[in-house]
């Protein structure tokens, strides 16, 4: 689960399984016992031929994406890595995790910040090929803005609200229980105007809600109820730069703004990777382009 310790590979080691490669598993242990109680939407998950005698093991978990999401557009690749990580020769954690995938940029391939998430999911994928993935896409795919009738819903108790009123909640309500289902985050968020899209402060307004998704301990004292030791990792994009030091650091309202909000709601364990100065130059861009994916193979192996 999100806190669990995993045996990380390093990205020097993305190759293929070799062919025909066996794996003695006369004094393997198999250990199924998940370090935290997994995301409800495992809670139907089957396990199917698990014989161990003869080296078995099929996971099908059911399909974690509501019906209003488009379906997971990403494919794992077909084979593991080559090179086993530690202590795998004698125990084998079999605990998959699952991953809320989030694009807000309006643009399709030419999105750098898309290109960079699809990127570090398919690699991630490639690594865990049981962990599951859910996508929502936001730049092409808006959730409504709040409204009236919204906070009206999100302030009555459930059991008081009128069937309109539960109608107008039931899109944040799914927003919410699809970020509490997740263990892990990996959003693709562009700088727009020093801070980020409106489809995105959009999607934020929905799952940022009291008793949902923070609460008060005293007047000005936030805490989250995200469960803790979940982890988030976003990939931005930027036309300038705007790193400590540089001339427009005071004009990055955006990592921020995001550090912040997740922050109230309860997830602080927050790592960024900024494609920055892409509109500076094509030296400049190609430069940061390749510092972005660097960062993005090192991620693989340590998140």
């Amino acid at each position: 689960m999100a806190n669990r310790p995993r045996d990380r590979v390093q990205p020097n080691h993305l190759q293929p399984w070799p062919i025909g490669h066996a794996i003695a598993f006369n004094q393997t242990t198999f250990n199924l016992q998940p370090s935290t109680k997994p995301p409800s939407t495992f809670n139907q998950t089957t396990f199917n031929q698990t014989t161990f005698n003869q080296t078995t093991f099929n996971l099908q978990p059911n399909h974690l994406q509501p019906n209003h999401l488009q379906p997971n557009h990403l494919q794992p690749s077909t084979k593991p890595p080559s090179t086993k990580p530690p202590n795998r020769q004698t125990t084998f954690n079999l605990i998959m995790t699952h991953i809320l995938h989030i694009d807000a940029s309006p643009r399709g391939d030419r999105s750098i910040s898309r290109q960079l998430s699809n990127r570090f999911i398919q690699t991630w994928k490639s690594f865990y090929p049981d962990d599951t993935v859910s996508y929502r896409d936001l730049g092409h795919n808006p959730v409504p803005h709040v409204d009236e009738k919204w906070i009206a819903a999100a302030f009555c108790p459930p059991e008081k609200r009128t069937p309109e009123l539960v109608e107008t909640i039931k899109v944040s309500d799914t927003l919410v229980d699809e970020l509490l289902a997740a263990d892990r985050y990996v959003f693709g968020i562009p700088m727009y105007n020093f801070n980020v899209p409106s489809t995105f402060k959009a999607y934020i307004d929905q799952i940022v809600r009291f008793n949902r998704t923070f609460t008060f301990d005293e007047p000005g004292q936030y805490r989250g109820l995200v469960p803790k030791g979940k982890k988030m990792l976003i990939f931005t994009a930027r036309g300038g730069s705007f790193s400590p030091g540089t001339p427009s650091a005071d004009y990055d309202y955006h990592e921020p703004f995001l550090r912040a909000i997740f922050g109230v709601i309860g997830i602080t364990d927050i790592t960024f990777i900024h494609a920055e100065k892409l509109d500076l130059g094509e030296e400049a861009r190609q430069q940061s382009l390749a510092n972005a994916r660097a960062e993005l193979e090192k991620a693989v192996g340590t998140w």
